[in-house]
C-alpha cells in the first residue's frame, strides 16, 4: 500500500491525447492527422516552374492588358514600384514625424474638421513647403469651392503667388484710404512674383471640378492638386434643387464615389508612375451617435463626426482631423490678449508609413502677433532637443545624428540657437538635412525631392 504522501510525488497530471496503452477504434484512426510525404504533395495548379512558368505568366498578363485600351489591369510585382517614399511635408514637425515624414505622393490625403480649424491654412501650409522644396519647378492646382481665394492669407504666409492686378488695386485703396503713401513701383512688382506655376480649379457644378481635378492628376504635371472643401459640392443634376440635409449627404457622397472610381486606377502604379499628391479637405458635422449613447460614455465620444462618401473613406491614405484646443494668451501692447491657439490634430487613419490614433498639437498665432501662423523653425527646434538631435551646451550647437551618434559633419560647432535658427530660414537645404535627423530619430527615412 502506497502512503498518501508518496502518492503525491509519483501520480502525474493527466494530459490530453493518446497513451501508448489506448486501443483506436477504426473511427478513430480516421480522425488522426496523416504524415503526407514531400513527394506526394500535390502539384501547383499549372505544375510549371522557373522559365516556363515566366513564360506562360508574360502571355497572360498580355492577354489581359490587350483588352483595355487605356489602362493595365495586370502586371509582375516587380514592375510596379510605389510612389510613398517621396513625402509633402506640412513645415510643422511634430505633425511631419506623425505621418512619415509628409503626406504621401500619388495618393489622397484628408485634413478634416469643424469651422474655423484651420483646414485651408494646413493645407497652403503643404503648398508653401512643395514651393520652397521646388521653386521654379514647382506645379500647384487649388480648387476653390467654397469661394474665391485668398490671395492676402496666402502671400501673408509666404506662398509666392502672383496676385491679379485688380487685387493689388484694391490692396493699394485701403492703404490710400488710411493715409498711406500708394505702392511703390517696387512693392507692386513684389506680389507678382511667383514660384512655379500656381492654378486655380472652380467651375459651376461639383461635376466640373472634380473633372479637372481628375485631369490635372492624369497630366501628370503637378505636385499637389487640393480641393477645398469636397463637403459642399453637389452632382449637377441637385445643384438648383432644395434637399434636405440627408438628400444632401446621399448626393455628395455618390458625386465623391464617382471621382474615386476613375482616381484608384491613376495610382495603382500599373500605367506608370505618378507622384501628384491629392489632398481633400473635408467638413465634419454633429455626432449624433453622441446624444444617443449612454451617459457614462458621451465624455469619450467626440462632438462630430467625420463625413463624406464610403469610397473616399477608404481611398485615402492619410486623414488629419483638427480642431481648436485652447487659447495662447500674452502680453500684447501692455496688456494682456489672445494671440493664438493650439490646435490640435488627430490621425483618424494612416496608411503608407503611418498609423491611426495618433495625436499632437502645435501652436498658431493670429495676424497680428509675430511669427503669425505656424512658426516651423520653432517647430523643428523643440522637437529636435526634445529627441536629442539638436544639442546646445555653452552657447554652442550641435546636430547629433541619431543612428550613429556622431556629429553632423555640417551642422557642427554652430554659435547659438539663434544663428542655428537663421542658418534654416536663409537656406531650404539646411533646414532639410536638420529635418531628416529628426525623422531618423524615429526610425523614418524619406525624400523630400
Amino acid at each position: 500500500m502506497v502512503s498518501k504522501k508518496k502518492a503525491s510525488k509519483t501520480a502525474k497530471v493527466a494530459k490530453p491525447g493518446r497513451s501508448k496503452n489506448d486501443k483506436l477504434t477504426p473511427d478513430a484512426e480516421l480522425n488522426l492527422p496523416k504524415v503526407v510525404a514531400s513527394s506526394s504533395i500535390a502539384p501547383a495548379a499549372s505544375g510549371l516552374s522557373g522559365s516556363a512558368l515566366r513564360s506562360a505568366m508574360r502571355e497572360f498578363v498580355a492577354g489581359q492588358n490587350s483588352q483595355y485600351e487605356d489602362h493595365k489591369v495586370i502586371e509582375f510585382a516587380s514592375n510596379v514600384p510605389n510612389t510613398y517614399e517621396l513625402r509633402r511635408p506640412s513645415g510643422i514637425m511634430q505633425l511631419d514625424l506623425d505621418t512619415g515624414g509628409g503626406l504621401p505622393a500619388g495618393g489622397l490625403s484628408y485634413v478634416s474638421g469643424p469651422d474655423n480649424a484651420g483646414k485651408t491654412f494646413l493645407i497652403l501650409l503643404y503648398m508653401l513647403m512643395h514651393q520652397k522644396l521646388y521653386g521654379d519647378q514647382s506645379a500647384l492646382a487649388f480648387a476653390c469651392v467654397e469661394g474665391g481665394f485668398d490671395f492676402k492669407r496666402a502671400i501673408n504666409m509666404g506662398l509666392q503667388i502672383a496676385v491679379p492686378d485688380a487685387v493689388i488695386a484694391q490692396w493699394d485703396m485701403e492703404r490710400r484710404q488710411r493715409g498711406f503713401p500708394s505702392y511703390t513701383k517696387e512693392e507692386w512688382q513684389s506680389f507678382k512674383q511667383q514660384a512655379g506655376e500656381f492654378l486655380l480649379i472652380g467651375g459651376p457644378t461639383g461635376e466640373a471640378i472634380m473633372q479637372t481635378t481628375l485631369n490635372a492628376i492624369a497630366s501628370k504635371l503637378f505636385g499637389i492638386v487640393a480641393v477645398d472643401s469636397v463637403s459642399i459640392m453637389l452632382p449637377e443634376a441637385d445643384a438648383s434643387k432644395d434637399l434636405d440635409e440627408n438628400n444632401k449627404r446621399a448626393a455628395n457622397a455618390s458625386l465623391i464615389t464617382d471621382f474615386i472610381k476613375h482616381y484608384t486606377p491613376m495610382t495603382s502604379g500599373l500605367d506608370g508612375l505618378n507622384y501628384t499628391t491629392l489632398i481633400f479637405s473635408s467638413q465634419v458635422r454633429a455626432n449624433s451617435a453622441k446624444s444617443t449613447a449612454p451617459a457614462h460614455l458621451q465624455k469619450y465620444l467626440k462632438d462630430w463626426a467625420a463625413t463624406g462618401a464610403y469610397a473616399g473613406k477608404h481611398g485615402k491614405l492619410i486623414d488629419v482631423t483638427i480642431w481648436s484646443g485652447s487659447k495662447i494668451e500674452r502680453q500684447y501692447e501692455g496688456q494682456k490678449a489672445t494671440v493664438g491657439k493650439i490646435t490640435k490634430y488627430e490621425l483618424e487613419k494612416g496608411k503608407a508609413g503611418a498609423h491611426d490614433n495618433v495625436n499632437g498639437e502645435f501652436s498658431f498665432f493670429y495676424d497680428f502677433f509675430y511669427p503669425a501662423g505656424v512658426d516651423r523653425f520653432d517647430t523643428i527646434i523643440v522637437q529636435g532637443l526634445k529627441r536629442g538631435v539638436i544639442v546646445e551646451k555653452d552657447g554652442v550647437v550641435n546636430v547629433i545624428q541619431p543612428d550613429t551618434k556622431l556629429v553632423h559633419p555640417e551642422l557642427r560647432n554652430l554659435p547659438g540657437l539663434r544663428n542655428f535658427r537663421r542658418m534654416m530660414e536663409i537656406d531650404i537645404d539646411v533646414e532639410m538635412a536638420v529635418r531628416r535627423e529628426v525623422l531618423a530619430s524615429k526610425g523614418i527615412m524619406c525624400l523630400y525631392r
